[in-house]
């Protein structure tokens, strides 16, 4: 349950997350998870192998359960921050993805 975990932003930074549909995530244990959107995108964990030192696990989900997922501390309403709003997640992505 995406949830239970807590963003994990220090691992990359949330505008890294959204350009690449995949948000870190911290389970109850500490185990780094890495949730991702589009599974059909194989360079992704070629970057993500290349990008985390960590050792971490993959977990596929919908953009809308990658938006709830941060939701973790509400992000988008810190001022230092620039993340949207869960309901503007999904448009954010395809922005950074060029409209694609």
């Amino acid at each position: 349950d995406l949830n239970g975990m807590a963003a994990a932003f220090d691992v990359f930074p949330f505008s890294e997350a959204l350009k690449r549909e995949c948000i870190p995530l911290r389970n109850a244990a500490g185990a780094l998870v890495m949730v991702f959107a589009d599974p059909f995108r194989p360079e992704l964990q070629e970057w993500a192998e290349a990008r985390v030192r960590a050792p971490f696990t993959w977990r596929l989900a919908h953009a809308a359960d990658l938006a709830e997922a941060a939701k973790d501390g509400e992000l988008w309403r810190l001022w230092y921050t620039s993340v949207p709003s869960p309901e503007g997640m999904r448009a954010e992505i395809d922005r950074m993805r060029g409209g694609k």
